[in-house]
């Protein structure tokens, strides 16, 4: 049934629960050759799959087609234009800024954005005119005025940078020489005297979380964020409420191929704000990709709990399964079953978990009640006319066999069984 969407979103679970995320990422990757409107979830999916395995080629693949599905997205396009810098495919950043700050003209940050690519490409004169767009948008911007403005008394740059560099000699305690020094240096894409004022700047200030942030987005903007994980650390020991110091932590860790890390940093964010369910599924996927069943379970449940009516519990039950926690698995399952008895696939599942934890029985009473409602799917008979078998209860066996029969004539396992069956109970003629 190649068709079959829905078959193919379960085939991807399937292989996201046995573990097998790149067979996952195939299959995810066949729904999305050409997306459809609502397929960002899928999209979104196959992006954090190849985040983990630090697959830029792939990534950018992903972000194109979010970035055609969600043409003003800004997160969406920021994404997809750093990620190809970092292929150094600066072309492409710059085209897909230029397009998005086309759509939507008074976004300040888009300009922000494209302005600073424009510097590091060396092309002042488009920059100039994107700094101007962010300071007319934004005029207390303090990054658009230092671009765009001539230095205070009028001197032009190059003169008060010498000045600043002179005063920065003489008065090694002055803090707003080099905030100032930082400034002019970052917004002329000088990154290394940006950062190397920055430092001077935290050994004056080595108690100031915003002093490290600072020095670790100059790092993060050279390339350099391995060095910057260091300083964000520090920084969340001084702030740990500070949500987005702990999101770039996080980030940081993965892009360094150490999700158990990053795991840590986003479920202690993540216990902290609850009613966050992007944060909440972000540390359930990462959870499940690092094998940490206890943390994937308190973030589904956590996801339940906002979203009843969501895929959450089932994925919980999932996860208690994976960690061999079969009861536990089980008295959820039981309680997903009666909030919908209607539904026939979770008690399909309720009676398999049984199977799996050697409760025959109780298996058999589930397929017995889906029977006699008549909503037991013909493929579960024979399973449950094996179960009979292995329970020695022959005469059910008989019953259910002249039914499967009568639909299967040319099953000769079945007819071998129930004959057996009817022989043990003396009915030769049913034999």
């Amino acid at each position: 049934l190649p068709g079959r969407r829905d078959l193919k979103l379960q085939l991807a679970d399937v292989y996201e629960a046995n573990k097998e995320p790149a067979a996952a990422a195939r299959v995810l990757e066949e729904l999305t050759v050409t997306p459809r409107p609502d397929d960002g979830p899928l999209l979104d999916r196959l992006l954090t799959r190849y985040l983990w395995a630090a697959d830029y080629e792939r990534q950018l693949a992903v972000l194109r087609k979010l970035a055609a599905l969600e043409t003003t997205d800004r997160a969406v396009v920021t994404e997809l234009a750093a990620t190809a810098r970092a292929l150094n495919r600066q072309q492409e950043a710059v085209a897909v800024l230029e397009s998005y700050v086309r759509r939507r003209p008074d976004d300040p940050e888009g300009r922000r954005w494209l302005a600073q690519v424009y510097d590091s490409l060396g092309q002042s004169p488009r920059a100039v005119e994107q700094w101007k767009v962010v300071a007319r948008l934004l005029p207390a911007d303090l990054e658009a005025r230092d671009r765009l403005l001539p230095a205070p008394g009028g001197a032009a740059q190059s003169e008060e940078l010498a000045l600043l560099e002179r005063r920065r000699e003489g008065e090694p305690r002055d803090e707003t020489v080099r905030q100032r020094l930082v400034a002019l240096y970052r917004g002329m894409a000088d990154g290394p005297r940006a950062i190397a004022a920055q430092r001077e700047l935290v050994a004056l200030r080595p108690r100031d979380p915003d002093a490290l942030v600072t020095l670790g987005q100059l790092l993060v903007e050279q390339d350099r964020g391995r060095d910057a994980i260091p300083l964000y650390e520090r920084a969340l020991e001084m702030a740990p409420d500070r949500a987005e110091t702990a999101l770039t932590l996080a980030q940081l860790y993965e892009w360094n191929n150490d999700p158990r890390r990053a795991l840590a940093v986003l479920d202690r964010l993540a216990r902290a704000r609850p009613e966050d369910r992007g944060l909440q599924e972000r540390v359930a996927a990462l959870a499940r990709g690092t094998d940490d069943g206890a943390a994937a379970l308190a973030a589904l449940d956590r996801l339940a709990a906002l979203r009843p009516e969501g895929p959450y519990a089932e994925q919980a039950v999932d996860a208690l399964v994976g960690a061999s926690r079969l009861p536990e698995a089980i008295a959820r399952q039981r309680r997903i079953v009666e909030k919908a008895p209607a539904v026939v696939a979770p008690a399909l599942k309720l009676a398999q978990l049984y199977e799996w934890n050697g409760q025959e029985p109780e298996a058999i009473a589930v397929y017995e009640g889906l029977d006699r409602a008549g909503r037991l799917p013909e493929a579960s008979l024979g399973r449950l006319a094996e179960l009979y078998r292995y329970q020695g209860r022959s005469a059910e066996l008989v019953r259910l066999s002249e039914h499967l029969l009568a639909h299967r004539p040319d099953d000769a396992a079945s007819r071998v069984a129930a004959s057996e069956a009817a022989e043990g109970l003396g009915r030769a003629g049913d034999a």
